[in-house]
Order: structure tokens, then sequence, then C-alpha cells
């Protein structure tokens, strides 16, 4: 199997009202063959000068799953990696989400979107 791995970080930054809100990104895995897979690792940090309590971290759609090592506080100036694969069963466009579900802080969604492909001999 054909592995190729991309690392990034998402910040967790003090918010300054009592709002919660969604801190968006996007991610495109790109062409991966059917039968292969590619990852890409997440770093969550907490850049804030309070803990963050992790309700969830889950990612929906088909052709994605995620595993972590985040614990359920992230202290403050600590961090955490997330590690997203994508492994498409058919032909087409995927698309899905990451879903960071902080307590007190800003959830955190990181789209995500990849295609599958035959592989050309």
């Amino acid at each position: 199997m054909l592995f190729r791995s991309e690392n990034y970080e998402v910040t967790i930054n003090e918010s300054g009202s009592v709002e919660i809100q969604a801190a968006n990104y996007y991610y495109n895995f790109g062409t991966v063959w059917i039968g292969n897979y590619k990852g890409a690792n997440f770093t969550l940090r907490n850049n804030s000068k309070i803990p963050w309590y992790i309700n969830s971290i889950y990612v929906n759609g088909n052709g994605f799953w995620q595993d972590n090592n985040c614990p359920n506080f992230l202290l403050k100036g600590h961090a955490c990696k997330i590690r997203v694969t994508f492994a498409p069963q058919w032909v087409g466009f995927y698309n899905g989400v990451l879903k960071i579900n902080l307590t007190g802080g800003q959830d955190i969604n990181v789209w995500l979107k990849g295609r599958g492909v035959w592989k050309k001999y």
C-alpha cells in the first residue's frame, strides 16, 4: 500500500467573548488510488491561559477515519496529535469533516475532501 502523511497544526487561542463559534479549516487529500490510503497528522495545541475540556473528536464521512492521543483536558501550553486517514473504497469524490468539540472554547471543524481513482498500470 502507498502511504503518505502530512503534518499540520491547529491552535486553540483564548477566546475574548462568551459566545462560542466554530473555527473552520480545510484539508484536501487529493487523489488516492482505490485500495490505498493517505494520512494527515494534525497537532492540536492550547495556547490559551486556561485548560480546555475536549468533549469529543470524531470524523463524519465515508472513507475517512481518525485516531488521536488527546486527553479529556488539554492543559495550557500542551498539545496532542490527531491522525486522519483517507482510504477511498470506490471511484469518486469524498467529503467529510473532522469535528473537535470543546467546552469553554471554540469548536473546531476541519472540512475534508479527497478523490478515489483506479490505479493506471
